[in-house]
């Protein structure tokens, strides 16, 4: 049982990956695309997730597999930036998993402050290889914080849902160790 749990915290980053990239095109305004650039990044969310309750090992895993799939097929201009930033922010947010947070908001401020984060390492490295020529300071204000912002709503929607399964997760863990 508890492989087959493991394999659903895959299916579910792979669905959200899907999902991300191909429905929230259309769903979200054009003017959210346009002007301020908001991008949902659901998997980096599921990844911090991950970090805080499950640990940052496997945050590390999930974020470096999913972030070089997402530099393959979406961001194919330098291969590695995501794997390295989603990898990277996973391992630090998941250093925070001491404090044990179980409070709604200490979550979803780590969340946004992560995905804040990720959005910045790879601003800041496709600035210092010359991909991009966006000034880090519009870069800042408008990918960034609406991004990090957007992504903290959806963090907040689900956070019921994730402790629950997270914690179910985590039930069947203590039990198969006890047996």
């Amino acid at each position: 049982m508890r492989g087959l749990r493991r394999h659903y915290r895959w299916l579910l980053l792979l669905l959200l990956f899907i999902v991300q990239g191909t429905l929230m095109p259309w769903i979200l305004p054009e003017s959210w695309q346009s002007s301020v650039h908001i991008s949902p990044n659901f998997v980096l969310v599921i990844i911090l997730y991950y970090a805080l309750y499950l640990g940052r090992h496997q945050a590390l895993l999930y974020g470096v597999i999913f972030g070089l799939l997402q530099d393959f097929i979406y961001y194919g201009h330098m291969i590695g930036v995501f794997s390295f930033a989603m990898g990277l922010t996973g391992y630090l947010i998941g250093l925070m998993q001491v404090f044990r947070p179980h409070f709604v908001l200490y979550t979803v401020v780590l969340i946004g402050v992560g995905v804040a984060l990720c959005e910045m390492m790879v601003g800041s490295l496709y600035l210092l290889f010359n991909v991009t020529k966006v000034p880090y300071m519009f870069a800042l204000t408008h990918y960034v914080l609406p991004s990090a912002l957007f992504n903290m709503l959806f963090a907040l929607a689900i956070y019921i849902p994730m402790r629950k399964w997270i914690d179910s997760m985590n039930l069947v863990k203590k039990e198969g160790e006890a047996s």
